[in-house]
């Protein structure tokens, strides 16, 4: 269900909740720091915990880059990864401690 749901919020027209330092049209453009600046922005949403460095670089390195292929650049690769993190923290016991 949370896989589902991330993924219908990233693909609804209009719908920015997820991207606030990612730009959700053009996600392949997105910088490393931008990233890293979403996933912490998603942990505070998400959990109301603000993430340490750690806890980002281990969120990019082994959930949002499993899914990006360096010699592809469409961004439906991009959004399989935005999916995978929101899940991800979805299925986290803190979701359900927040």
């Amino acid at each position: 269900v949370s896989q589902a749901w991330c993924g219908f919020s990233i693909k609804k027209e209009g719908n920015d909740a997820l991207f606030r330092h990612v730009s959700r049209e053009a996600l392949g453009e997105a910088t490393v720091a931008q990233i890293r600046d979403n996933i912490a922005y998603l942990t505070l949403r998400f959990w109301g915990h603000v993430a340490t460095a750690e806890e980002v670089d281990l969120m990019k390195s082994e959930i949002y880059d499993a899914y990006i292929d360096p010699a592809v650049s469409d961004d439906s690769d991009e959004k399989s990864a935005w999916q995978a993190v929101c899940a991800s923290l979805i299925r986290d016991p803190l979701w359900l401690s927040y």
